[in-house]
């Protein structure tokens, strides 16, 4: 599967989502796949906030608290991902076909 760099150019990702979108065949299928690895990308992302809560207010440790707001970070930095990816994929799709 394709990886993208947060900092690469718009074009980089462009072109990253359309690699992506050439290596699922069937459309419904990726669909299907954008739709799990967004419902399981919130529930890391709401998990990791109800963790990041608990232990600033039940611990009360400072270096735990910023481990866990730095993996609040990758989860929800999952969701956008994702989302613009499955976004510029399936328009990269629909162009091809027109």
């Amino acid at each position: 599967m394709a990886t993208v760099n947060l900092a690469s150019s718009p074009e980089t990702v462009y072109n990253t989502a359309y690699k992506l979108a050439l290596e699922v065949n069937d459309l419904q299928k990726f669909k299907r796949f954008l739709i799990a690895l967004g419902i399981a990308s919130w529930l890391c992302g709401i998990i990791f906030l109800g963790l990041t809560f608990y232990v600033l207010k039940v611990l009360a440790s400072t270096t735990l608290f910023f481990i866990c707001l730095f993996l609040d970070f990758i989860a929800f930095t999952g969701i956008f991902t994702t989302i613009t990816l499955g976004i510029l994929a399936l328009l990269k799709k629909r162009s091809k076909k027109d």
